[in-house]
This record gives structure tokens, C-alpha cells and sequence, in this order.
């Protein structure tokens, strides 16, 4: 299987679709240079994003979670008991240090989220150096 095999298996074609149906979705543009506005347009947009989502959706299928509350509220909507172990609290964007962030990496969300990710931008850097 190996490396080839795995870029293989990768659509990178309808990621990068989704990525800019998302960004066009929310007013973002993650490729441009990152200001206030660009920034203020982009929570606008998931802002209005989330208040469409919760007009639409029947409070009954609808759990709007923060991971700060733990398993319970989450556990509860699933109708599943809470499990005996704590609530994960990994501060995923505070983790700087190499030990940190080879764990998240190769964990099993790193595997199938962040990885990829690292890749597909690994690949537009290459391919706009290219250019």
C-alpha cells in the first residue's frame, strides 16, 4: 500500500471543492491575506450559518454542543450512558510543544483530519511554487 497508495486514496479534487464551498458559504477566503475584516466576515457568515441551521432543525435532532459541558448534554442527546472516563480536554490549538504536536498528529483524529490537511497544503505550496 504505502505512501502512493494512501495519496492515492485522496480526493483532493472535491477537498479542495468543499474547502472553497465552505469559505464561499461563511464570506471567507482563506487564501487571501488575513485581515479584521476578512476575519469579521468569516464569523459573520458561521454566525448566520448557525442561526439558519437552528431555525431549520427540529430541537430534537438538534444538539448545540460546547465541549466545555462534558459528556452529559452530549451522552443524553445520544441516549447513552456517560462513560466512567473524564471528558477529553486537549486544548488542540494551544499544544506548541514537539511532544504535543507529534501526539496530536499521529493520534487517530491527526490520522484521518490532520494529516491530510498537512498534506493537501503541503501540495498547494509545491504546486504554487511550480507556477
Amino acid at each position: 500500500f504505502g505512501v502512493m497508495g494512501w495519496l492515492n486514496g485522496l480526493d483532493l479534487t472535491g477537498y479542495g471543492e468543499f474547502t472553497r464551498s465552505n469559505q464561499r458559504a461563511y464570506g471567507c477566503d482563506c487564501a487571501a491575506v488575513q485581515t479584521a475584516e476578512l476575519r469579521a466576515s468569516c464569523i459573520s457568515g458561521y454566525l448566520r450559518h448557525k442561526q439558519e441551521v437552528e431555525e431549520v432543525v427540529s430541537q430534537d435532532r438538534l444538539l448545540v454542543f460546547d465541549v466545555k459541558q462534558g459528556w452529559e448534554p452530549l451522552c443524553r442527546f445520544l441516549d447513552l450512558p456517560v462513560p466512567d472516563k473524564p471528558f477529553p480536554r486537549r486544548e488542540w490549538s494551544k499544544a506548541w510543544s514537539l511532544k504535543e504536536l507529534r501526539e496530536i498528529i499521529f493520534d487517530k483524529k491527526g490520522r484521518q483530519i490532520i494529516l491530510p490537511t498537512l498534506l493537501f497544503l503541503a501540495i498547494c505550496c509545491a504546486f504554487v511554487g511550480l507556477m
